[in-house]
């Protein structure tokens, strides 16, 4: 097969695709690069001057240029795309406008965010891994000096200012910086200062890439050059010397790094000192090692596939994934916003999106000898749930005086259920065992909510079993199963406080049932096939008690079915701007006192996917609660839960809540309002809608200040932008005094030195 290999010219010089050329002829292949020199004013290829010249067309990075639409070119048109082009794992999820131009495309991803965005609006996608052959590189574990290398690629995202926030001088016996930016950001070279005070040393170009190993032989920890990575090349090519990868917690290097053992993540937004100890490091190394290896076998078992993904029709890979004929033209229909059309969930599209959306895909998508591969996954995740967690503690702390009941209230109404269709109960407190707060150590309920789920159930309970917060009441709350999960339940029944097996009306009247059966002072929930970090409950608490907070609001995990790492859900905004912008955060990652839910009530039926965020906007809006964030990951969502496979439905969930927070606004404005904050919609209408909005008068300046921050982005610059930084300048020139002048005007030292007298 004769296939021409689309590639930008910068990377005749780099050399990254390399790879990926050598093992299409190493398959028997013939492959001719097409060099596109648009990036730098040069000619772009464009697929109408050569779509009779080749049986096959792989457009490495570079988007297909083509007067039709693709699926009308009845070509086999292969898009391999780049996560940094696309921003970052954080930012493209569920901008879903983009995804749908490439129907009739094969997308090959070497990065699960962008695998799981393509596939989640029905463009046939494969996902793989890309490692390097570690026999290529030479592992030196017997170095005397702790030395770095980094490599400025992007100052604009990561530059020696911002990496000297994260390190110790003592660490390091001496940082090697390599000043090869790419093409268009200027050189940003260290202070003098820094160059003595650290010791650095500076390259700007090898000639001969052995002079760039030779270096990193010598070093111990590689700092990654940008927050993002198309692939990551640069920084595989060091784990398979068995270096120290210090990365950004963006993919895709958090797709490969698992922080503390392989490799170190950071936060970019929240620097922080970080320990580069050599001992430390040295076992990070090895580890790094050893996950090349094992990655480049599982590399090597892929090609195949790879191959037959590459050389197969379109429409047979399409037909593979649906079962059906697709008409390819329904998946350019857009649901919204840039047509204007109203949102119909009862389309043929709407249908297919929630067959095929998100991470629940694998079942429907792939045929039945996957199915294997997929039971294994989960075995190994439970496994490896059982080795990270610390074994089950014995449960000493009870009391045998039953706590006292709040039939008023949300929670504690009740200490058993109610007798009617129950099909099991169980649990400590039938043996007369309960829990209670003890000083600075207050009681945490956790709530379990299950129906059918066997293959996840256990490595939940474990998770909460295991935490190292020792004054948790632990109650599950069944549906009626009847696939095996009663008998998991009942192994741990000495563990778990309480639990009960009874049909329920869905999986909010189940957490309302856990939520009047809780006593403690704080709740969270941990969804069946969810489970919690080993320190997770403990982190929130400590957050809780030093903020003297009445909920916690953390950052989740996400992984898909199989347990591979999707993104990081971030903590938002605790207040009114929740209103104007997505989930405040994961609901699983909340702790919520007891008082907090006797105020604002249950979780609302009427809302079969939204009731979480309906509660959750009830809670962050009211200002007689405070609330405090938490920037770590306490708990593993599986992104397969009815909210991701019903997208639609959760939509107009969260516009008929939004509606009750905001009745006196026209529905279609919330509409603008939902679809532009929550799928990144952007068109002339919605811009109208959102300027109408803000002339209401409805928001306050908080609220506007974050709508007009995000319509910016979409290049808004219309009058109400204008005036919002006139009336912000304002503000600032009022609150500035004479101290504030003299601080900003003086240089940095003589203010440094005033200080150091005054607290003297």
């Amino acid at each position: 097969m004769k296939i021409a290999f689309i590639d930008h010219s910068f990377h005749k010089k780099t050399k990254s695709s390399n790879f990926f050329i050598e093992l299409l002829i190493k398959n028997g292949l013939q492959v001719e690069c097409l060099w596109d020199d648009s990036w730098c004013g040069g000619e772009p290829v464009v697929f109408d001057k050569i779509a009779s010249d080749y049986e096959a067309f792989i457009f490495w990075q570079q988007v297909p240029q083509t007067s039709v639409k693709f699926f009308q070119t009845n070509a086999n048109i292969i898009y391999i795309p780049m996560l940094d082009n696309f921003g970052s794992d954080r930012e493209l999820h569920w901008n879903r406008n983009h995804w749908r131009n490439f129907a009739g495309t094969k997308v090959l991803s070497f990065s699960k965010a962008l695998y799981n965005a393509f596939l989640g609006q029905g463009v046939a996608s494969m996902y793989t891994a890309y490692y390097p052959d570690p026999s290529e590189y030479e592992a030196n574990f017997d170095l005397e000096k702790n030395n770095a290398f980094f490599w400025q690629r992007r100052p604009d995202q990561i530059n020696w200012d911002i990496i000297k926030d994260y390190i110790d001088e003592k660490d390091f016996d001496s940082i090697h910086i390599h000043m090869a930016e790419d093409p268009g950001f200027k050189n940003q070279k260290p202070s003098n200062k820094d160059i003595l005070k650290y010791n650095i040393t500076l390259s700007e170009w090898f000639a001969d890439k052995s002079e760039y190993k030779n270096l990193l032989k010598q070093t111990q920890v590689y700092f990654t050059p940008r927050k993002s990575e198309g692939i990551g090349l640069s920084f595989l090519e060091a784990m398979a010397m068995g270096k120290c990868v210090a990365a950004p917690n963006y993919g895709t290097m958090n797709e490969y790094i698992i922080n503390g053992m392989n490799g170190i993540l950071y936060e970019l937004d929240y620097p922080g000192k970080i320990s580069f100890s050599k001992n430390k490091t040295l076992e990070i190394c090895k580890r790094a090692r050893e996950s090349v290896e094992i990655g480049f076998e599982s590399w090597k078992k892929r090609e195949s596939e790879i191959i037959d993904f590459i050389i197969s029709k379109p429409e047979q890979i399409y037909k593979k994934y649906y079962n059906v004929n697709i008409d390819y033209s329904e998946l350019m229909i857009d649901i919204t916003g840039n047509n204007h059309q109203e949102v119909n969930s009862n389309t043929t599209l709407q249908r297919l999106k929630r067959k095929v959306a998100s991470s629940k895909l694998g079942p429907i998508l792939y045929p039945a000898w996957r199915n294997y591969k997929k039971i294994k996954n989960r075995k190994n995740l439970t496994q490896l749930a059982s080795v990270e967690n610390v074994s089950l503690k014995a449960i000493d702390n009870f009391t045998l005086t039953p706590p006292s009941l709040s039939p008023t209230n949300t929670c504690g109404r009740y200490l058993f259920a109610n007798r009617e269709g129950l099909l099991l109960e169980g649990g400590l407190r039938l043996d007369g065992k309960y829990k209670a707060s003890v000083p600075e150590k207050p009681l945490v309920t956790i709530i379990t909510v299950v129906y059918n789920c066997s293959a996840k159930i256990e490595r939940a309970i474990q998770s909460v079993l295991s935490q190292t917060y020792d004054n948790i009441e632990y109650i599950i709350v069944d549906g009626g199963s009847t696939d095996g999960t009663l008998d998991i339940i009942k192994k741990y029944g000495e563990s778990i406080d309480y639990y009960i097996s009874q049909k329920d009306n869905g999986i909010y009247d189940a957490m309302n049932k856990g939520i009047s059966l809780s006593h403690g002072d704080f709740i969270g929930i941990v969804n069946a096939d969810d489970m919690l970090f080993n320190d997770g409950i403990e982190v929130s608490i400590k957050e809780i008690v030093a903020n003297n907070a009445d909920y916690s609001a953390a950052e989740d995990y996400c992984v898909d079915e199989n347990g591979n790492f999707i993104g990081v859900f971030k903590v938002m905004h605790l207040d009114e701007r929740s209103l104007v912008a997505k989930h405040p955060c994961n609901h699983g990652a909340m702790l919520i006192g007891k008082n907090v839910y006797n105020e604002v009530g249950y979780y609302d039926l009427k809302y079969k996917i939204g009731a979480d965020y309906k509660l959750q906007l009830a809670i962050v809006t009211n200002k007689r609660f405070k609330g405090c964030k938490i920037f770590k990951s306490v708990h593993y969502f599986e992104m397969a839960g009815v909210s991701s496979q019903q997208r639609v439905k959760a939509l107009e969930d969260v516009q008929n809540i939004i509606m009750e927070f905001l009745p006196n606004i026209d529905s279609q404005i919330i509409h603008s309002l939902v679809y532009f904050m929550h799928e990144h919609y952007w068109n002339e209408k919605i811009c109208k809608d959102l300027e109408q909005v803000i002339e209401s008068g409805v928001f306050n300046t908080l609220q506007i200040d974050f709508l007009l921050e995000n319509m910016k982005v979409h290049g808004y610059t219309g009058k109400y932008l204008v005036e919002n930084h006139i009336i912000q300048k304002e503000v600032l020139i009022k609150k500035l005094t004479f101290k504030k002048i003299i601080k900003y005007s003086l240089p940095h030292g003589i203010v440094e030195i005033y200080k150091k007298r005054k607290l003297k």
